[in-house]
């Protein structure tokens, strides 16, 4: 007689990694000597990447300030230099 296999799930162990769309806490990398070189119009994501933060912090930040921007906005110099001056960065217009 032939033993019948049984059909044994694991519930719970075989978990997969899940890869997420939000914005990693850490922040990925640091000025360099804490300048930031920029050209007028910069974007909120351009502006982020240099100072090495995420554009959702960038954007808090001027939404505390009470400016409603979004990830594409264009930014004038005034709010560069807030952005800059909240991070404690230099900043030189190119």
């Amino acid at each position: 007689m032939a033993k019948k296999k049984k059909n044994i799930k694991n519930k719970g162990n075989d978990k997969k990694k899940r890869i997420s769309n939000f914005p990693s806490k850490k922040e990925e990398k640091a000025v360099v000597d804490g300048v930031v070189e920029y050209e007028e119009g910069i974007t909120v994501d351009e502006l982020s990447q240099k100072i090495g933060q995420t554009p959702a912090n960038v954007i808090k930040v001027l939404f505390m300030l009470g400016t409603m921007v979004t990830i594409n906005s264009s930014l004038d110099d005034e709010q560069v230099e807030l952005i800059c001056m909240e991070y404690k960065i230099n900043k030189f217009l190119k």
